[in-house]
């Protein structure tokens, strides 16, 4: 089961292109990586899956080379908090979306080469075996991925979906309709989604499947 998830996770980041065949310059040293294995289980206890992901080990990374900045907000608790006491207090639906691989969505703006684990290689059109690749997309495990991802997300609702981002918390995230309102607050890939209007809330969760691909929505 394990090494059928390995497969899985090289092959879905192979078909959203993560990464491409570039040799690596002589003045660029490429960062390694490693598989983490996990059992998952669902919260009453039974078995979910085996899961596999490629990490990135961002340690390696160099200042001013690698990456430049790793600064990246999430919703405060206060946020959340208030966000919660105005759903229940007025009696909104509450729901919760989960975003698969968060940081792989967003592009890399920098260059960055990657070792790939042990026993892990790509074939090349030539048929060729690689053991470096350039990353093109971010990973878990690089210093700036969550920045990125931060970036990505934030540009996702103000630009695409025309949510206003909120002065006071900027990963809080609000639309006002003909019918109410909603409201988003953003906790890395896990979103807290509420609001008056029902009809916008699902638009949302359209949305979001439609960019992100989600398969967790459910109410809290």
């Amino acid at each position: 089961r394990m090494v059928k998830a390995i497969i899985k996770e090289i092959s879905d980041l192979i078909a959203i292109g993560t990464f491409e065949l570039v040799p690596v310059p002589r003045d660029r040293q490429p960062v390694k990586s490693r598989i983490v294995l996990k059992v998952k289980y669902f919260a009453d206890g039974t078995y979910d899956k085996h899961k596999a992901r490629l990490v990135a080990k961002g340690f390696m990374q160099r200042l001013g080379i690698d990456f430049f900045s790793v600064f990246s907000p999430m919703a405060t608790l206060t946020t959340v908090r208030v966000l919660l006491a105005l759903a229940v207090s007025q009696g909104f639906s509450i729901y919760h979306a989960d975003i698969p691989q968060a940081f792989v969505q967003s592009v890399l703006d920098v260059d960055v080469w990657m070792q790939l684990p042990d026993g892990i290689t790509v074939k090349s059109p030539d048929g060729s075996d690689n053991k470096v690749v350039k990353l093109i997309r971010s990973l878990y495990g690089l210093r700036n991925a969550p920045q990125l991802w931060n970036k990505a997300l934030t540009n996702f609702f103000t630009n695409t979906l025309d949510y206003t981002q909120a002065s006071s918390d900027g990963c809080l995230f609000f639309k006002l309709t003909s019918n109410g309102f909603v409201l988003v607050a953003c906790e890395v890939d896990d979103l807290v989604i509420t609001g008056s209007d029902n009809e916008a809330v699902e638009a949302l969760r359209k949305d979001l499947t439609n960019k992100y691909k989600i398969t967790a929505w459910g109410p809290i």
